[in-house]
């Protein structure tokens, strides 16, 4: 199959998870920086599921606020635009792809592990790296796989033949796609985060987390994401050749070296909101 044809095939695919009509909305009502919070409230407040949601997420542990936040417009006041849209893309992501294994060797539960551990290190690479805000950093690590999802729905033969790939020659994921010739996660992760009208750095993460290149405007985020899956998949065990430290802007490069040095300070922490997170995510 090839690039075209996998393209129309999302397209049309019915199947396929979306994004709650009010995520939709609120993701272009931000793109308009002329918004007003209670128009945003307004908006959020028809879909009582999505509030619930955000209210659990930014009492938690992740944003850190002292008092308790009750009410959408106290929780936009103090977020912010930014950290308002990362909280609804992150709470309708997780709950459109919450879907049952349905391809041998793919585990759904070992898929979200990885994903909410790339998230903490990507959050906490930022804090000290300073990067990119770290709320920002947390969402675009929990979704730089979300491609993945898609094809186990859409695509399970080929999805089949990509783990048959990586069991056959050790190899790894994304190298297992560039050895069938097919379309690569990162790429349709980026076509249903455009789809989906979700912010344009998210966009460019998705779809080059693992192909940087200098030219990239994002490699800010797309670098802190990278670093942050290569040291989950060096802490799991894994040997992934296609992670490596891109040869590329050396102020960057250096930034996140000095930041790799520092990280038993900060590692410890990083393993305890991991596990919160987990429960928060998965079991909550």
């Amino acid at each position: 199959m090839d690039h075209k044809q996998i393209l129309k095939k999302l397209d049309h695919a019915k199947n396929l998870p979306t994004l709650p009509t009010i995520a939709l909305k609120i993701n272009e009502m931000l793109k308009d920086y002329e918004v007003s919070i209670d128009q945003l409230t307004k908006v959020i407040e028809k879909d009582q599921a999505i509030v619930i949601k955000l209210l659990k997420l930014v009492n938690s542990a992740f944003f850190g606020f002292k008092s308790e936040i009750k009410n959408i417009p106290h929780a936009v006041t103090l977020m912010g635009y930014n950290t308002l849209r990362n909280a609804v893309i992150t709470v309708s992501v997780i709950d459109a792809f919450k879907v049952q294994d349905t391809v041998k060797g793919l585990d759904i539960k070992q898929f979200w592990i990885h994903s909410i551990q790339v998230a903490v290190y990507s959050k906490y690479l930022s804090e000290d790296s300073k990067l990119m805000p770290a709320e920002e950093a947390f969402t675009f690590g929990l979704l730089h796989d979300i491609g993945k999802m898609a094809q186990l729905i859409i695509f399970p033969d080929l999805c089949q033949k990509i783990l048959s790939e990586i069991e056959t020659k050790k190899i790894s994921y994304y190298n297992a796609e560039k050895e069938l010739a097919t379309m690569s996660h990162a790429r349709i992760g980026a076509y249903l985060a455009k789809k989906w009208f979700l912010p344009q750095d998210l966009v460019d993460v998705l779809k080059y987390h693992h192909n940087i290149k200098e030219e990239n405007s994002n490699r800010n985020q797309m670098m802190t994401v990278h670093v942050a899956d290569l040291i989950v998949n060096t802490l799991n065990g894994s040997k992934c050749p296609d992670h490596q430290l891109c040869n590329l802007n050396p102020e960057i490069k250096n930034i996140l070296l000095n930041t790799l040095k520092r990280m038993p300070t900060w590692c410890p922490k990083a393993e305890d909101e991991i596990k919160t997170a987990c429960q928060f995510f998965m079991e909550g």
